[in-house]
């Protein structure tokens, strides 16, 4: 079975290629929902982010505050390298468990893990590859203003708070270029997904 992430900017086309992918029976694990999860139910987390940033971090509800997150992770470098020094771990043993779990199933030969910071998180470490989703910063900026109802300049801090693309594609063992049309990128995952299956080791 080959364990592989898929990674690349905000608005890039990751669940898309995730969708194209999981069509094609691959399993996915989103990172990104998991980390969510984790961080609204985990009382390890939970105690960690409280002690590290105060109460108002949660609602009085017990909920996660997201506009305080948003605030700290947009706004403030410190407070988000501190948040994702909380969290990453606990969201990588989770996937790492899940990839032995599924690794025992013989039904599954691929398995994709969609993550916006496998390489910032050092998720690839117990990846056997990487994919990076590649589109013009334009074409980004525009879809997710579009899904997000968010202005340029929220887009863009967003996008300056991620590694720049073009060092993901440096290190990145297959490039997934999402600069076309659907149709385009169909046939593009379908090279995807073919240079996967030749990379799985044999029985």
């Amino acid at each position: 079975m080959i364990a592989f992430g898929i990674t690349g900017g905000i608005g890039s086309g990751k669940s898309v290629v995730c969708s194209l992918l999981a069509a094609k029976g691959v399993q996915i694990i989103a990172a990104d929902s998991l980390a969510k999860r984790l961080t609204a139910t985990s009382a390890r987390i939970r105690a960690a982010l409280t002690d590290a940033f105060g109460a108002e971090v949660y609602t009085a509800a017990g909920l996660l505050n997201k506009d305080r997150m948003r605030e700290l992770v947009f706004n403030d470098s410190g407070a988000r390298r501190r948040i994702n020094e909380i969290i990453h771990p606990h969201v990588i043993d989770w996937i790492a468990a899940e990839i032995k779990r599924l690794q025992q199933d013989d039904g599954h030969r691929l398995v994709g893990v969609e993550a916006a910071l496998i390489y910032e998180s050092g998720m690839e470490r117990i990846l056997d590859k990487v994919v990076v989703v590649e589109a013009p910063v334009g074409m980004r900026v525009q879809w997710v203003q579009t899904r997000d109802d968010l202005s340029l300049a929220a887009v863009q801090q967003r996008i300056s708070t991620q590694m720049p693309n073009s060092e993901k594609t440096g290190r990145a063992d297959f490039v997934l270029d999402n600069s076309g049309d659907l149709a385009a990128l169909e046939r593009r995952v379908d090279e995807l997904y073919s240079w996967l299956l030749d990379a799985t080791p044999g029985p």
